[in-house]
């Protein structure tokens, strides 16, 4: 199982084919046209450079944060082909294996594996729970939402701000007013001084 060097932490996308043995990385966990599917990419397939680039992406911590990394590795570039993403250079190479989830043993810690369903499972849940625990977060009581406005201590504030409001716009009129005269006076100026 790879290990980070900066944490000791189990890295996250590694798992193992328990038919075959083969090694992959998982780019999506389930696919939309067969959820019981998962996407990867068996990276002891890949040439030297193309295999040490990926696993460098994979190791990161823009990876490392984030459940598939296929979105990723469709916004990272190999040195080798510069002007393809990284999703759809192994595409073209047909590195990229649909396989069936059962299959596929990912090491969460030393001592415990899942598959990417069961991985899929329990995000779905934490996210349920973590919505649940925000709703009741700032849930507004049906008393609070029940309670009418005190009318009479907010009328003189409102009364205040109407009044306010009303002399503003009477010193805007004013204002403008005396920048229309100021305009006219100017124009009149300038063409007494042409003639």
């Amino acid at each position: 199982m790879p290990v980070s060097e900066l944490t000791g932490k189990p890295l996250k996308h590694y798992g193992q084919d328990e038919v075959s043995k083969e090694r992959y990385v998982v780019i999506a966990l389930q696919n939309d046209t067969d959820p019981d599917t998962c996407s990867v990419i068996a990276y002891d397939r890949l040439d030297s450079d193309l295999r040490s680039e990926l696993l460098a992406v994979v190791n990161s911590d823009e990876c490392q944060h984030v459940p598939e990394i296929w979105k990723i590795l469709d916004k990272k570039f190999f040195y080798s082909y510069p002007k393809q993403t990284m999703l759809q250079v192994l595409r073209a190479l047909r590195q990229i294996q649909v396989v069936d989830q059962a299959r596929v043993r990912i090491e969460i810690t030393p001592d415990m594996t899942m598959t990417p369903k069961e991985i899929v499972n329990a995000i779905n849940i934490y996210e349920a729970e973590k919505s649940q625990r925000t709703a009741q977060k700032f849930h507004v009581s049906d008393e609070g939402v029940k309670t009418p406005l005190a009318e009479n201590a907010n009328n003189e504030e409102i009364e205040s701000m109407k009044t306010r409001i009303t002399n503003m716009e009477t010193q805007i009129n004013t204002l403008s007013s005396n920048i229309s005269d100021l305009i006219s006076a100017l124009k009149t100026s300038m063409t007494k001084n042409e003639e």
